[in-house]
């Protein structure tokens, strides 16, 4: 069990649980609450068994499933449902139809992008509401009126949600840069996109010096101002296509993509004549062919150290 759950993603038990849901929905509308309007044919039946398939699917390839391919099923189950709309016997059943789009916007909202999400979204909208306005006039009309604008910020609030979310889990909190994850995931990018290419990339890795001094003699409160200053000034002078962040305390890190070493230098030179409010070194590493992501980081950090002391046995 322990290994079933480890194979699993976010996105692969979501989706089971969606499918699942759906197939038990579909399940008790032919037993439970079966009626002489139920939907005729082996329209439901079919509907149970194509749903718990795709939720098993999603079990058994768990991480591995393609996040592309999860939206495209998603999206093929909301034009089924919506044709269920179309055959629906009662009002009634047109309506439970229809709530299922809750938990549809969700899940566009949640794992796929925004745009995608309220483009899909407002057409099956329409296309949802243009059919129970068609078929049952205004008996539909409050009903759909509530849906729509339900549906509309119930979505944009989980989409904000989760941007603050992914904001909150990539951003360094004290100093509003990328954090070390954050950080660390465009490294392994841009490190395998300049191994692709064969374009060059530095990175720098950028420590305060004496820092641990200035906590002890002035507290944390006057520490964290002098991070969140010097963090602002180096964030402010780079270049757009630059990624900078916090690996914690007062480490920082500088991805420079398309910067040979002499380059980089020159920048680092340059962005140490800024007034930042502390004293810092530099030690900047290029990426070599074939080279991994750890000895890319280490030899940087490594030069970094080197020119501290050096630093430090010039004062």
């Amino acid at each position: 069990m322990k290994r079933f759950l480890e194979r699993q993603s976010d996105l692969s038990v979501a989706s089971a649980a969606f499918y699942l849901a759906g197939g038990v929905i579909s399940i008790l509308s032919i037993t439970v609450f079966s009626s002489d309007l139920s939907t005729p044919g082996m329209v439901r039946p079919i509907t149970t068994v194509l749903s718990f398939a795709v939720a098993a699917a999603f079990l058994v390839w768990g991480r591995t499933f393609n996040r592309t391919l999860a939206l495209a099923l998603l999206c093929t189950s909301a034009l089924l449902v919506l044709a269920l709309v179309f055959i629906a016997p009662s009002i009634v059943r047109a309506m439970n139809t229809g709530l299922l789009f809750f938990t549809i916007i969700v899940y566009l909202v949640w794992f796929g992008p925004m745009w995608f999400a309220r483009l899909f979204g407002g057409g099956w909208l329409a296309v949802y509401c243009t059919v129970m306005l068609i078929r049952f006039e205004g008996d539909a009309a409050l009903y759909v009126s509530t849906l729509v604008l339900t549906s509309a910020v119930l979505g944009e609030l989980v989409g904000i949600y989760k941007n603050r979310l992914e904001a909150s889990t990539l951003t360094d909190p004290l100093c509003e840069v990328w954090n070390k994850r954050a950080f660390g995931a465009a490294l392994a990018k841009s490190v395998s996109t300049a191994q692709r290419t064969g374009r060059p990339l530095s990175l720098m890795y950028l420590d305060l010096d004496g820092f641990k001094q200035v906590n002890d003699r002035f507290g944390h409160a006057e520490g964290d101002r002098i991070l969140r200053g010097f963090a602002r000034a180096i964030e402010a002078n780079v270049r757009s296509q630059d990624v900078f962040g916090r690996l914690g305390g007062d480490e920082f890190a500088l991805l420079l993509p398309e910067t040979g070493r002499e380059e980089a230098e020159e920048i680092g030179r340059r962005l140490r004549r800024l007034d930042t409010g502390a004293e810092w070194s530099f030690g900047v590493a290029q990426l070599h062919e074939g080279e991994h992501v750890h000895e890319f980081t280490s030899r940087a950090d490594a030069l970094m150290l080197e020119r501290k002391r050096q630093r430090g046995s010039a004062r």
